[in-house]
């Protein structure tokens, strides 16, 4: 359980999560862009656009860790729009635990808006359907 709270107007976008025993927050504040920032490792928007739609899975342990819950977006015309981020907080990607200090780095954001879409869950590869403790 978390609370989320997003503002969205103006061209301005603030998004915040703090899971409820506050052991997981994510904060971003961005407005809207052009382009993706020159330093991306992507070379276009389009480039990186295909490469997150074809992300469309994503699976976590189940609660018991026995199998891995997969769950799936699925999108009615996609239509990604870069962000310009002015502030990024991830306590997960912070964490040293997590990723040791300089192995990890922002790229860019992108925002999608006004999008049909729906989420159904999805049955994980047999070769990663399990989980090891």
């Amino acid at each position: 359980m978390a609370r989320i709270e997003v503002t969205d107007g103006e061209g301005r976008i603030e998004y915040s999560l703090r899971s409820e025993d506050g052991a997981f927050s994510v904060r971003v504040e961005a407005s809207e862009a052009d382009a993706l920032p020159p330093e991306s490792c992507f070379a276009s928007l389009a480039e990186s656009s295909a490469f997150f739609e074809a992300g469309d899975r994503g699976y976590t342990p189940s609660p018991d860790g026995s199998r891995l819950d997969g769950l799936q977006l699925r999108t009615h015309g996609w239509r990604a729009r870069p962000l310009k981020v002015a502030s990024l907080h991830s306590s997960y990607c912070e964490d040293p635990g997590n990723f040791p200090k300089g192995s990890i780095e922002y790229d860019h954001a992108l925002v999608m808006r006004d999008i049909e879409h729906e989420w159904s869950t999805v049955h994980a590869p047999e070769a990663a359907s399990t989980v090891s403790q």
